[in-house]
C-alpha cells in the first residue's frame, strides 16, 4: 500500500487464498499455468466428477481473477493486453477440464442455486465474498477434488490445519495459492485519513481503535494485521478442547441423505508460524475492479464459447473500458 513511500490507506483485516489437497496435484500448481495443467491432470483422474464445483466461465474466471487481475495493467495504467490474454487462454483450459464429461444435473443445479440466491438477495452467488471462500467439507466429503479459495478468519484457518486429521487425507498439502500473481492477500475495511479534515486528532484516535488488539482479536471477516491480536484471536477456552485437542464439530447433510462429521482442532504452534509465513510474506494485493473484471467475464464467456476469437475478445474489453482506463 505504499505509493512513492507514504502509506495512504491501511486494510483493519486481510483474506488470504490457499489451495489444499493431495500433493500430485497441488505440488506443480505454482502459478495460474500450473492451475490449469493441475485441472486437467485431475480431470484424467476423476472422469465424470466435479474437481471445483464452479460449471460457469463467469464463476471460473471470478475465482482466479483474485490471484491474477493485478497484473492486467501495465505500469502505466493502461490495459495489459498479454496478460489478458494469459488470464482467459488458462482459465478456458480449467473451465473446459471442469466440464468435460460432468453429468449435465450438475450444470442444471448450479444454475439454479445461481438463481434462487439472485431472486433472494438481488445478487448472484458467483458475486459475493462466500463464493471465494475455501470449501473444506465439500472436499473432505468428496464433492470436489481439491479445496481452493480464502481463508478469511481464524476458525477457517483451523478448519484447513484440521484436514490432515482427517483419516486418508494425512499427506495432504496446504500453501498460498498462486495465480498470474504471487503471494497475493485480499485487504478489508481500508481505512486512512483525510489530510484537510478539521478532526485528523479523532480520526488518529479511531485507526488506533480500529487497529488495536482489542479490537482485532474480535474480527470475522478477516485475519488480523495487529500480530498479538492474530495470536489472541485464536486462543480457545480450556474448557472447550477435549483431549485430543478438539474444540469444534461441523455436520452436514445432503439432499441426497449423506451425512458428514468434521472435527475442527486447535491451531498448533507450528502451524501459527505457517500462517505468520504467509501474512508476512503478502504483498500483492487485490482489490476488485469491477469495470474491467465485469468486461473480462463478459467477452471472456464468449471467447470459452468459441463466439469470438481470444484476439476479438480482448479488443471488445479494450473497447468496453476505454473511457474508464483513460480517466
Amino acid at each position: 500500500f505504499r505509493t512513492d513511500g507514504k502509506i495512504y490507506m491501511i486494510p483493519c483485516e486481510i483474506q488470504l487464498p490457499v489451495i489444499q489437497g493431495k500433493e500430485k496435484y497441488v505440488a506443480p500448481a505454482t502459478d495460474l499455468k500450473g492451475i490449469a495443467d493441475m485441472m486437467e491432470a485431475m480431470r484424467k483422474d476423476n472422469p465424470g466428477k466435479s474437481l471445483l464445483r464452479i460449471y460457469s466461465e463467469r464463476g471460473i474466471m471470478r475465482m482466479f481473477s483474485m490471484i491474477s487481475s493485478p497484473s492486467w495493467k501495465t505500469e502505466e495504467g493502461a490495459l495489459d493486453r498479454e496478460a489478458v490474454k494469459e488470464f482467459l487462454i488458462q482459465c478456458k483450459r480449467i473451465y473446459d477440464a471442469e466440464l468435460e464429461g460432468i453429468p449435465e444435473e450438475y450444470v442444471e443445479s448450479y444454475n439454479e442455486i445461481n438463481k434462487k440466491i439472485s431472486s433472494f438477495y438481488g445478487g448472484t452467488r458467483e458475486s459475493s465474498d462466500y463464493f471465494r471462500v475455501a470449501d473444506c467439507i465439500s472436499y473432505l466429503m468428496g464433492d470436489e477434488a481439491v479445496i481452493l479459495g480464502t481463508i478469511y478468519y481464524p476458525h477457517s484457518v483451523s478448519e484447513q490445519f484440521s484436514v490432515n486429521k482427517v483419516e486418508g487425507h494425512e499427506d495432504d498439502v496446504i500453501k498460498p495459492l498462486d495465480g498470474m500473481n504471487k503471494n497475493v492477500f485480499i485487504p478489508k475495511t481500508l481505512v486512512g485519513i483525510n489530510a484537510s479534515s478539521a478532526n485528523t486528532d479523532r480520526a488518529k484516535e479511531m485507526i488506533r481503535v480500529l487497529l488495536g488488539a482489542e479490537n482485532q482479536k474480535e474480527l470475522f471477516y478477516g485475519l488480523s494485521v495487529n500480530q498479538e491480536a492474530l495470536e489472541k484471536s485464536f486462543e480457545v477456552n480450556e474448557e472447550f478442547i477435549s483431549e485430543e485437542g478438539i474444540f469444534s464439530v461441523i455436520g452436514t447433510s445432503t439432499g441426497d441423505g449423506r451425512e458428514y462429521t468434521f472435527n475442527i482442532y486447535v491451531m498448533e504452534p507450528e502451524q501459527m508460524d505457517i500462517l505468520k509465513g504467509w501474512i508476512e510474506a503478502a504483498e500483492t494485493p487485490y482489490i476488485e475492479d469491477t469495470v474491467i473484471e465485469e468486461a473480462v467475464y463478459t467477452e471472456g464467456a464468449e471467447y470459452f464459447q468459441g463466439r469470438e476469437s481470444l484476439e476479438e475478445a480482448v479488443n471488445a474489453i479494450e473497447q468496453s473500458i476505454a473511457i474508464y482506463m483513460s480517466e
